[in-house]
C-alpha cells in the first residue's frame, strides 16, 4: 500500500499548480544531472542508496540469525553507535514495539550515542547478572563516543566471560576495510564481522547490516522490511511529481523554504513510539542539506504532550515554520474510556470513545487551528506500524531528502562541517591547543 501525502489548504500559502509547472524543469534538470553529470563518487553512492534494497544480502541475514540462535539465552545485547549507527536501529525497535511494556526475550539496549559516565556506571551494575554480548557499530571506529564505550563494555565483558568466550560475544559492524581502526581491532581479536557497504554513510545506513543485526535480535522481520523499500522503490521511480510522492514532498519543501521563507520544518507525531523516528529524520535531514548557509532546520514535536509547550508558540508565534505531521491508520491495541456513575471528572459525554479516536480528534482540531495561524501544514499517512510499512517510510524519506538536496544544490552524502568540531576537541583533549 502506498503513503499518502496530504496538503490541506496549501493553497491558502501559494498556487500549487501554477509552482508545480515553473519547477517541474527543473525536477528533471536534477534527474539529467543525475544520470550524466554527477561526479563518479558521488554516482556510486547515490545508485547504492537507492539499490539497497535490490543488494540484499540473503546469506549475511542467515548469519546473523545463527548468532542469534547460538546465542538464544541471551538477555542483553548491547548495541554501541552513534549518529546512523545509533538512530536508524533506535528508531525501528522504537516503532516496532508491539507491547511496549512487556520483557522481551533478548532486550537490545544503546550505548555509545553520548559521553555520560553516570549512564556507562549504571549499565555496567545492570549488566552484573545478566547474560549479555556487544554488537559495535563504526565505520572508521575512530568516533569518540563509541570507541569509549567500547573499551570499556570490551574489558567488562573479559572480566565477566574470559577472553575466548569474550570473542563469541562481541560482534562487530564496520567496513571491509584495514582504512578502519575497528576493522582492525576485529580482525586482531578474531571478533564476527559484518560488513557496513563502503558507499553508504551512516545517515543512509538503517537497511543494511548496521539495523539487521539489532532488528534480529529485538524479534523483527528483516525481510519485510525490505519487501517495503523495494514497494517505495517502485512508488518514487516516476519523474511526474504527482505520481512520485517523494519528489511530490520534496518540492513542496523547496517551495515552502525558498518562497515563503519557511526556514523550519516541524515534524508531528501523535504517538509516541514514533519519537525516534522523526530524530533519524532529523539526522538525515539535517545533515544532507545543512551546507553552504542553506538548509531547512528540522525540529520535532510530540503530540499531545507538545501541544502544552510548543503549541503557543506555533499558533500565535514567529510565522517562520511549517509542519509535517505522520500519522497511520492502525491502532494495535487500544482502550475505551469506560462510564463512571459519579462523573465527577465529568468525562462521560466520551463513554464508549476509543483514546484513538479522541487523539485523531485532537490531531484534527490543532491542525486546523494552525493553519488558520498561518502555519502550513502537510500530512504523510501511512496504515500501520510493522517491518513493511518502516521499510517503506525510511526508503521514501531518503528518496525526498536526496531529491531535497538536489534543489538546493548541495551534496547529499558528505558532512564536512561535523569535522570540525572534532577536529578542536581533538587538539584540546590531546592538549596541542586552547581555545
Amino acid at each position: 500500500m502506498k503513503i499518502q501525502l496530504k496538503m490541506d489548504k496549501i493553497n491558502n500559502f501559494f498556487d500549487w499548480e501554477k509552482e508545480k509547472k515553473f519547477f517541474s524543469s527543473k525536477i528533471k534538470d536534477i534527474n539529467n544531472k543525475i544520470k550524466l553529470n554527477l561526479d563518479s563518487e558521488t554516482q556510486k553512492i547515490y545508485s547504492k542508496c537507492l539499490n539497497l534494497p535490490f543488494d540484499f544480502d540473503h546469506k549475511e541475514l542467515k548469519r546473523i540469525k545463527k548468532l542469534k540462535k547460538e546465542l538464544k539465552e541471551l538477555d542483553i545485547l548491547i548495541v554501541i553507535g552513534i549518529g546512523g549507527s545509533f538512530l536508524g536501529a533506535k528508531a525501528g525497535i522504537e516503532f516496532l514495539k508491539k507491547d511496549v511494556f512487556k520483557k522481551k526475550k533478548t532486550e537490545v539496549i544503546f550505548a555509545g550515542f553520548q559521553v555520560s559516565g553516570s549512564y556507562l556506571n549504571n549499565l555496567i551494575k545492570f549488566l552484573k547478572n545478566k547474560n549479555w554480548a556487544i554488537n559495535v557499530i563504526s565505520k572508521s571506529g575512530t568516533t569518540l563516543e563509541p570507541a569509549l564505550s567500547f573499551r570499556l563494555l570490551r574489558k567488562e565483558i573479559e572480566k565477566k566471560y574470559g577472553k575466548e568466550e569474550s570473542k563469541k560475544r562481541i560482534f562487530v559492524t564496520t567496513s571491509n576495510s584495514d582504512k578502519s581502526l575497528l576493522f582492525k581491532i576485529a580482525s586482531l581479536e578474531n571478533y564476527e564481522r559484518f560488513i557496513i557497504p563502503d558507499e553508504i554513510i551512516g545517515r543512509f545506513s538503517v537497511l543494511t547490516n548496521v539495523g539487521f543485526l539489532p532488528f534480529v535480535f529485538a524479534d523483527l522481520k528483516v525481510e519485510e522490511m525490505i519487501k517495503g523499500a523495494k514497494k517505495a522503490f517502485e512508488d518514487t521511480i516516476s519523474e511526474d511529481i504527482e505520481k512520485n510522492i517523494s519528489y511530490k514532498y520534496a518540492l513542496i519543501r523547496y517551495i515552502l523554504y525558498t518562497k515563503l521563507n519557511k526556514k523550519i520544518e516541524l515534524f508531528v507525531n501523535y504517538e509516541p513510539q514514533l519519537f525516534y523516528f522523526l530524530e533519524w529524520i532529523k539526522q538525515l535531514f539535517l545533515e544532507s542539506e545543512g551546507k553552504n548557509g542553506k538548509g531547512i532546520f528540522i525540529s520535532s514535536s510530540n503530540n499531545s504532550t507538545d501541544l502544552h509547550s510548543l503549541g503557543q508558540f506555533i499558533q500565535e508565534g514567529s510565522k517562520f515554520l511549517f509542519e509535517t505531521i505522520i500519522n497511520f491508520n492502525y491502532v494495535y491495541k487500544d482502550c475505551i474510556v469506560s462510564r463512571d456513575k459519579k462523573n465527577l471528572d465529568k468525562l462521560n459525554y466520551l463513554s464508549g470513545q476509543k483514546f484513538s479516536y479522541i487523539n485523531q480528534k485532537i490531531f484534527e482540531s490543532t491542525k486546523i487551528a494552525h493553519i488558520e495561524g498561518n502555519v502550513p501544514n502537510l500530512e504523510i499517512i501511512f496504515s500501520k506500524m510493522d517491518e513493511y510499512n518502516f521499510g517503506y517510510l525510511v526508503f521514501f524519506f531518503q528518496r525526498a531528502c536526496i531529491i531535497s538536496s538536489f534543489l538546493l544544490s548541495v551534496n547529499p552524502f558528505d558532512q564536512p562541517g561535523v569535522e570540525v568540531y572534532k577536529s578542536k576537541l581533538k587538539d584540546i583533549l590531546s592538549h596541542k591547543k586552547s581555545y
